[in-house]
């Protein structure tokens, strides 16, 4: 692994997990109790997401300080990776599930289920599979393709997030009754 490009792309997911963050503190107390228990199963979703995606960050951080000293990395540190992206893929994949299963209850609340439906398929899925990518990258190319999936993720994650922080604030000014 090139030093420059693995501390680029730690960077880049240190930006994309405090973007995530900002998002799952917005706060919101929708009127519609089926609206608040869908925030509040996302916000747990993200929450859990975003604290995997942190120790994945911190190892990778571990990983890059052990290249830039010329020294190994230790396949504990690569299985201990490797697990975390499972384990973040089942996070990510349950929640999906689980907002799937849950009424939106207004249709506020049912745009803000797609929204974070779309955030999961879209950011949290992605940056999972890029995190799990440059674990294994050897090549130039390969530590190359796994930053532009990096910034490709961070668009995509602060379009997405602003949405998200938008449809949390109108369910939060709007006293529609469930439906």
């Amino acid at each position: 692994m090139r030093r420059g490009s693995l501390a680029r792309s730690v960077l880049l997911l240190g930006f994309v997990l405090a973007l995530a963050w900002s998002a799952a503190t917005a706060s919101a107390t929708p009127p519609c109790a089926a609206e608040t228990r869908l925030v509040n199963a996302w916000l747990e979703i993200l929450n859990q997401h975003v604290r995997i995606t942190g120790q994945q960050t911190r190892l990778l951080g571990n990983m890059y300080a052990l290249v830039a000293a010329d020294q190994d990395v230790p396949g504990t540190m690569v299985t201990q990776m490797a697990l975390l992206t499972g384990k973040n893929t089942l996070v990510i994949s349950g929640g999906e599930r689980r907002l799937a299963r849950m009424p939106g209850g207004t249709p506020n609340g049912r745009r803000f289920k797609g929204l974070a439906l779309r955030y999961l398929r879209e950011v949290a899925r992605p940056l999972n599979s890029c995190i799990g990518r440059l674990i294994v990258a050897q090549t130039r190319t390969q530590i190359a393709s796994v930053i532009q999936c990096v910034e490709s993720v961070q668009r995509t994650q602060a379009s997405l997030s602003r949405a998200v922080d938008r449809s949390l604030a109108q369910m939060a000014a709007t006293t529609s009754p469930c439906r």
